[in-house]
């Protein structure tokens, strides 16, 4: 590095500064391999955890073998950026994924299942939670809404997705073959039979019928979801609180 201006220090780890710079002529080096054909290349680059800036990288042509480096610190619009989005992409009762996220997701999978990964969707449909709004109130409703999440949510691998599809809905897509689905959704009964609510005296515990399919390249989102719906709705059909795996009539 034959210049570094106050401004980079002040920025940069002084600490470990010979290792940071290691690290960002390694990063540069490379976008310039990938980039041949052009001269100026601009990006948004993490440097670190909590260090995002968007940078000019200027071979110099006099200069044969070096380059200038200039970026400005775009953290605080970065963390900003990532607010509104995670916002927009949540649900705001139950702080899960909302069903717009949950469509970008699905092509995500589709290509990883292209790539000869698996995924399994469960379909989880909160039982009687028309009769508790109706006895105890829609508040009561909201707040077994959210119970439910939250025991779907403790009970993910970190590769899984919760999504609140809507109303007493719920969509989780799972990383393995419907044998791992079904390990999760027994999982998930088991938490939320911990869940227990006393209203006006009277014991209120969740309960949910679940559907499970296989994803795979020739289904698109709504036949995934068809599919496990209608095993949702089968599990339900039999006494509720129930988990199906959908088979094909075919």
């Amino acid at each position: 590095v034959l210049f570094t201006n106050s401004k980079s220090l002040k920025i940069f780890n002084k600490e470990d500064k010979e290792a940071f710079i290691k690290h960002l002529l390694h990063l540069l080096i490379e976008i310039l391999q990938i980039n041949q054909e052009q001269k100026v290349y601009l990006s948004e680059f993490k440097i670190k955890d909590n260090l995002f800036v968007s940078g000019w990288i200027i071979p110099l042509v006099k200069e044969k073998g070096n380059i200038l480096f200039i970026a400005h610190d775009i953290t605080p619009l970065k963390k900003e950026k990532e607010k509104l989005v995670d916002k927009a992409a949540k649900d705001t009762l139950t702080s899960l994924y909302n069903r717009y996220f949950l469509e970008e997701y699905f092509r995500k999978v589709m290509n990883n299942i292209q790539k000869g990964e698996v995924y399994s969707l469960i379909f989880i449909d909160l039982d009687d939670l028309k009769l508790i709004n109706d006895r105890f109130g829609h508040l009561v409703g909201d707040e077994v809404i959210r119970e439910t999440a939250k025991a779907i949510r403790s009970s993910l691998r970190s590769d899984d997705l919760a999504v609140r599809w809507g109303g007493d809905e719920f969509v989780v897509i799972i990383k393995g073959s419907t044998d791992v689905a079904k390990i999760v959704a027994d999982r998930i009964q088991v938490n939320l039979n911990k869940i227990t609510s006393i209203v006006k005296d009277e014991k209120v515990v969740p309960s949910v019928s679940m559907g499970i399919t296989l994803i795979d390249s020739t289904k698109d989102i709504k036949t995934v979801l068809m599919e496990a719906d209608k095993a949702a709705y089968d599990s339900k059909i039999e006494g509720k609180g129930k988990i199906k795996i959908f088979k094909s009539s075919i």
